[in-house]
């Protein structure tokens, strides 16, 4: 376990916050809940060929063959044309015309800016059969497992609660808090740990995989706000930020002392989520970096965030 320790907290009782703070902005759940329905829908939806005695409704794909008076204009003497009804991609008079028509019907009509009469026909048309979701479906697409669709709706709600207290205590609550626990607490550092800390990240930032699109300066500029392009001052600035969140996570560890130890099959569990995602998690290397000692450590800090975010949530008026 960490050789450093914190010799004395900062008192949690003390933390008081601008009224303002206090007052969450809640999103619009009804809507979110209406789109997760949406997102059900997509998954249970047919595709279907329309009748020839149904009318053409907007969001169905049709297929026309189009001939213009003009026989050298190319946009509009085609043989085929898929066409996505009410998106006006192609031409908005003829999209319009073409609405409420059947497969199989044939009309001259002007072109949206009346300079060209085509004539065309409704070779095909396919639609999105939508059923209303049902908590059957719920519970196949892995939303949830409520008893009734009133129960999905009612959890629904108090995810999307959740979230918003957590996202505002993180946004208006947490880094007020983050500076009075570093600099308010007293602290026994090991340096030689410290060193380690703030090398390990380091050799990290210095290691990006390509696909973050950063290099070392972009990264430490990113993350301290620092404006130099020099990579020795840029590796100090760093190494003086990771200090400070070598505290906090002190700190952070301090607060999840409570939390039990957790087991080597919970460690398994998390490395054989990380293989199924094409980390190498049996490298020597990362072998060497993520021993249980470490996953020990990062379950113990991840907990106090998680007491401390909770403690917070308590300040809030709403």
């Amino acid at each position: 376990m960490m050789k450093s320790k914190v010799t004395k907290l900062y008192n949690l009782e003390e933390l008081r916050f601008a009224d303002d703070l206090l007052q969450v902005s809640y999103r619009d759940h009804e809507a979110l809940y209406q789109e997760d329905l949406k997102e059900i829908q997509k998954m249970f939806s047919v595709k279907k060929e329309r009748g020839q005695e149904e009318a053409l409704l907007e969001g169905d794909v049709v297929v026309i063959s189009i001939k213009a008076d003009d026989a050298s204009n190319k946009k509009f003497n085609k043989e085929k044309v898929s066409l996505v009804l009410g998106k006006h991609f192609y031409d908005k008079n003829i999209e319009t015309e073409i609405l409420k028509k059947k497969v199989g019907d044939s009309f001259s009509c002007q072109t949206a800016d009346g300079k060209l009469m085509v004539e065309l026909a409704i070779k095909e048309a396919t639609y999105m059969d939508v059923p209303p979701v049902t908590i059957e479906m719920v519970r196949e697409s892995g939303y949830s497992d409520s008893a009734t669709m009133e129960d999905f709706r009612r959890q629904e709600y108090e995810v999307f609660r959740a979230i918003d207290r957590e996202n505002h205590v993180a946004d208006q609550l947490l880094g007020q808090a983050r500076d009075l626990l570093t600099k308010e607490s007293s602290f026994m550092i090991d340096q030689e740990e410290l060193a380690k800390f703030q090398d390990f990240w380091i050799e990290d930032a210095r290691n990006l995989p390509e696909e973050m699109g950063e290099d070392f300066v972009s990264y430490i500029q990113g993350v301290t706000g620092a404006q130099s392009e020099d990579e020795a001052e840029l590796e100090k600035i760093y190494r003086d930020h990771l200090e400070e969140v070598y505290h906090y996570r002190l700190v952070l560890f301090e607060l999840g002392k409570a939390s039990p130890v957790p087991g080597r099959e919970e460690m398994e569990a998390q490395l054989a989520e990380a293989r199924e995602l094409g980390i190498d998690v049996d490298s020597e290397e990362f072998k060497a970096r993520f021993t249980y000692e470490r996953f020990c450590e990062d379950m113990q800090v991840s907990n106090g965030e998680a007491y401390l975010i909770n403690l917070l949530e308590g300040h809030l008026k709403n």
